[in-house]
């Protein structure tokens, strides 16, 4: 496995999946970090580069990088938020969404427990998350969590974290639709994009396997909305905490990639067996707002210009900090650290375990 730590030349953008146009003082908002989506297709296209594939060339372009579904044994594994300075990298995981805020201490564990006597939830689950803490205010509690306050957090100590602001800004920049033909303005045709300006020290960490040219130990790639670039430099291999095999009694499974399921929040039927060697039960679960996600499928649109629908339709995905808590019920593993319909290739669904 390969790791790289890119860095933005200048700024970024990277969209939601919300429609945009010109005109109507319409807005583009950006996402940070990007979905494993948009980086699978710069990491993909910028391997094309470094091979001198003719992109004229589909069956050429399979050939290195494989399909729109299928990469033929490459993999990205994830994307995250990070810094690299002096040498040590740390990575930074989105807020779980048990957490709860003790005023003046900092986020704290929130663990599922039976509803109280006489309490009725809407849940159909057998076990709540019951906030038994003062939310007070949590003004100051950052957004994001390191790898080491996140074990922390999990072992029932109160962590702060860090703001987004102390990792990357957002700028909003306004223009106007251009008539290239008359060379003027056209008349309320104003938009603003925002754009994500990393924190000195700040970019991404990417992991990816099966993408072995020698020229991906440092360089330059595109990166984004309107060709933005970034530098990228190949760094040590990071370690994540391992899975525990077997599965522990109880055990919280988080998400630290958007992951898909066809069921919405679960798998369809809630069946989640596909990703157990053995039975579980699901006891809880917490997530924020889905994110929407679409897109435009260039190798379609390509191979069809007039007729194709290369217009991907939006699906909804669990954001990271995604969390659901399980009983194993017998010696159960995880078959792998991906959990998702679609897209484990690709960096979607990828876990925790504690």
């Amino acid at each position: 496995m390969t790791s790289l730590f890119l860095q933005a030349v200048d700024v970024w953008m990277f969209r939601d999946g919300k429609p945009f146009d010109v005109g109507g003082g319409y807005r583009a908002e950006s996402i940070f970090p990007p979905f494993p989506s948009t980086i699978q297709g710069a990491i993909r296209s910028h391997e094309l580069v470094l091979a001198g594939v003719d992109v004229k060339d589909q069956a050429a372009i399979e050939e290195h990088v494989g399909t729109d579904t299928d990469m033929y044994g490459r993999k990205i594994k994830g994307t995250f938020v990070a810094e690299y300075k002096e040498g040590q990298l740390t990575a930074y995981l989105p807020v779980p969404a048990n957490a709860a805020a003790e005023e003046g201490k900092g986020w704290k564990c929130l663990k599922p427990i039976p509803p109280l006597p006489g309490i009725q939830t809407s849940s159909s689950l057998p076990q709540v998350l019951w906030p038994n803490l003062d939310p007070g205010k949590h003004h100051g509690f950052g957004d994001w969590l390191s790898l080491d306050e996140w074990k922390n957090f999990w072992g029932g100590q109160s962590v702060i974290g860090k703001t987004s602001r102390d990792l990357f800004m957002r700028e909003a920049r306004f223009g106007i639709e251009i008539n290239y033909d008359r060379r003027t303005v056209e008349e309320s045709q104003l938009y603003e994009t925002e754009f994500i300006r990393p924190q000195t020290y700040t970019g991404l960490l990417v992991e990816t396997e099966g993408f072995t040219h020698a020229k991906w130990k440092s360089g330059f790639l595109r990166l984004g909305g309107e060709g933005h670039g970034a530098t990228y430099e190949s760094v040590t291999d990071f370690k994540w905490p391992a899975t525990p095999n077997p599965l522990p009694k109880q055990f919280a499974l988080c998400f630290i990639t958007p992951t898909y399921f066809a069921g919405g929040w679960q798998p369809t039927n809630g069946d989640w067996s596909k990703f157990f060697d053995g039975p579980v039960k699901l006891l809880s679960a917490a997530f924020g707002h889905y994110q929407s996600l679409g897109g435009f499928d260039w190798a379609k649109f390509r191979r069809n210009p007039q007729g194709a629908q290369a217009h991907k339709p939006a699906r909804r995905y669990l954001p990271a900090g995604a969390m659901y808590f399980f009983e194993n019920q017998g010696a159960t593993a995880l078959r792998a650290n991906t959990i998702t319909d679609d897209g484990a290739d690709f960096g979607f669904g990828r876990v925790l375990i504690h």
